[in-house]
């Protein structure tokens, strides 16, 4: 199969796996390649034969989106953009994926994979038709990031906001998973604080309070998000966010710990705010975008 010039690719470099994908602007998916995760020079050569690969069967490709796992430099003018921070993937750690790039001479659009998700999502997804929104990842992490008038708001570094502290549940007891923070709120809800706590995946836990509790934790992190940014949507994603059940009671606690404070949802309806996502690869999706807005302003 192949379709029609310009083409553009992403590429979403996780933990484990990384997807190479082609397709267009909208961020529509044409063709994709999945490869292991591997050491950085070894995962780089993999990058180079799967582009290459999707090159041969669709022709040449004009710009290239990087979703990638962080801490990663995201300031275009500070020398070291581009570069993997303090990542608990010790090979990683400064890694420089610009460079790792260099070689296809195409223009590189990079965010997170979170910052590339909200972008699809607030442009193709969920968040269509609100000027601005958060997206928030609910998984093997926990993150979030702003998207706003269709651009992803990039401050001063590599934003974490599953890192934020909050109250504990009442009667949790669980010291928290995360190995900087302990007790944030990523340490406490992300999947392998829930496997940690249960044995589990949330939706096979048998236990009754054990929806609550993780409810507790994604709902102060909406309501932090909402008090400091005031999104007029929040789109939820991530694999933990797939339980039933889960998103009512993450509007509910928001709305509970609100308590009519600010006028936080125009219309009364909390289901209309906190939305779950549409997109099932945003990621790569906003990769394309993300790329297609670059190329066009190269052009």
């Amino acid at each position: 199969m192949t379709t029609a010039s310009p083409l553009l690719a992403s590429v979403e470099l996780g933990g484990t796996k990384i997807i190479c994908a082609v397709g267009d602007r909208n961020g529509t998916i044409v063709d994709s390649v999945r490869i292991d995760t591997a050491a950085p020079p070894e995962t780089s050569m993999l990058i180079d034969a799967a582009l290459d690969d999707l090159q041969q069967r669709h022709g040449a490709f004009s710009a290239l989106g990087i979703a990638a796992f962080g801490p990663v430099e995201l300031d275009r003018s500070r020398p070291d953009y581009g570069l993997i921070g303090n990542t608990p993937k010790p090979l990683w750690r400064g890694v420089s994926l610009i460079e790792m790039f260099s070689s296809r001479q195409v223009p590189v659009a990079l965010s997170t994979d979170v910052g590339m998700a909200a972008l699809a999502e607030a442009t193709a997804g969920a968040g269509l038709g609100a000027p601005s929104i958060a997206y928030v990842t609910v998984g093997t992490g926990i993150g979030a990031a702003l998207c706003v008038d269709g651009e992803i708001v990039i401050g001063a570094g590599h934003a974490e906001a599953g890192h934020m502290v909050c109250p504990r549940a009442q009667g949790d007891a669980y010291d928290g998973g995360c190995p900087a923070h302990g007790d944030c709120i990523e340490g406490m809800a992300a999947g392998p604080a829930i496997k940690a706590r249960w044995g589990a995946p949330l939706d096979a836990v048998a236990e009754p309070a054990a929806i609550d509790i993780i409810a507790h934790y994604v709902a102060h992190l909406v309501v932090n998000l909402t008090l400091v940014a005031r999104p007029h949507r929040i789109v939820m994603g991530g694999g933990v966010m797939d339980t039933p059940l889960l998103l009512g009671k993450v509007r509910s606690k928001a709305a509970d710990l609100v308590n009519g404070y600010i006028d936080v949802v125009r219309s009364g309806d909390w289901a209309g705010y906190i939305v779950p996502c549409a997109l099932r690869d945003a990621g790569l999706a906003g990769g394309l975008i993300a790329a297609g807005q670059l190329d066009g302003k190269l052009k």
